[in-house]
């Protein structure tokens, strides 16, 4: 099927047999058995964004005064009294219940939970709730470090200032060894970084805050006990935690906007992700579409004979994979994602 004239197809010559799609934010190339030529799937989209829910209250509260009346000046001054006393009363009363945000909140724990969502850099803060690990919860904090000195506001910090320290910081790496977990293939946790405040970064914080969380679907899903005693529990079996999805559309491979996270339950029609491989550094320029398409193909590529399950014939195993694009890029990703049929995973073990 030829695809549509446009950037997609500008940016990288296919064969005939190629489908293209186009859009914003992330590129998706996925490569079909084809025992004539192996031919490329190529779309570039927007990568799928969580949606996190901040847990905070949203109706506004006020205060409200009537000005004293006009009687004598001693009745007048104890209504003024009367009217600032019972202003405060409520000022305290309100900021009880609504938690308002302090100068300075106590500065983070590794080992602590929260039931409402990570928010993101820009809007991220200690003041989260913590809850116990015991029971279901979204997040749980697994390292907490220290921003450099010239460190700017956050809420005022750059992209790459951004993702430069949570690349240091907030590691797949030191995830996984908070947890005990030692998959050869990528899991379903994935880090996430939360910073202070612009008020709490006023009072002198400096900290980062790296969580784990689990994918379910196109959000978060629960955690029904601590992440390393969950791990534990499953250490015969850890590929309950492998990161499947489904094949969609005509072409039946993973959706590079819609990657929705599952358990692999379903050989035949979802593929697993076996690989991340790195594809550039943080300090990096956006290298183009193209030159990533490349890079992209060529770490992934290996992993059809990998895991080919059996099939003799090269051309007939399947592989896929998706990239970022400049948006993506520009957030700190720089990481393909590196996916096979799961049959065919779990026919070559």
């Amino acid at each position: 099927m030829r695809g549509r004239r446009g950037e997609a197809n500008r940016e990288a010559r296919l064969p005939r047999s190629a489908l293209v799609r186009k859009d914003c934010h992330s590129s998706h190339v996925g490569i079909m058995p084809d025992r004539r030529e192996e031919s490329a799937l190529l779309g570039t989209s927007r990568t799928a964004h969580i949606p996190l829910a901040e847990g905070r209250p949203g109706a506004e509260t006020g205060l409200a005064w009537r000005p004293p009346g006009t009687g004598a000046p001693m009745r007048r001054i104890a209504r003024i009294v009367a009217s600032a006393a019972c202003c405060a009363t409520i000022s305290a009363s309100l900021a009880t219940a609504f938690a308002l945000p302090s100068a300075s909140a106590a500065e983070p724990t590794s080992g602590e939970c929260h039931v409402n969502a990570p928010l993101g850099p820009k809007k991220g803060s200690n003041l989260q709730a913590t809850a116990s690990c015991e029971g279901p919860h979204l997040s749980e904090t697994f390292f907490v470090g220290s921003l450099p000195a010239s460190f700017p506001d956050p809420a005022k910090a750059s992209a790459q200032q951004i993702a430069a320290v949570r690349a240091s910081n907030c590691t797949v790496q030191r995830m996984n060894a908070y947890m005990g977990l030692n998959s050869p293939v990528p899991s379903r946790f994935r880090p996430v970084a939360l910073f202070p405040n612009s008020v709490e970064y006023a009072a002198g914080d400096r900290w980062i805050r790296c969580d784990l969380v689990y994918s379910s679907g196109l959000s978060l899903g629960e955690m029904p006990k601590p992440a390393a005693q969950w791990v534990g529990d499953n250490v015969a079996d850890l590929t309950v935690f492998n990161y499947c999805t489904p094949g969609v559309g005509y072409s039946k491979m993973p959706s590079p906007t819609k990657t929705s996270a599952q358990q692999c339950t379903n050989p035949s029609k979802q593929w697993v992700l076996v690989s991340r491989p790195t594809v550039g550094s943080i300090g990096q320029k956006y290298p183009g579409s193209r030159s990533l398409n490349s890079k992209a193909a060529a770490k992934c590529k290996v992993f059809k004979n990998t895991y080919s399950g059996g099939i003799k014939d090269p051309y007939s195993r399947g592989w896929s994979y998706i990239y970022p694009m400049a948006k993506g890029w520009t957030e700190g990703v720089r990481t393909v994602s590196c996916w096979v049929p799961l049959k065919q995973y779990l026919n070559s073990k």
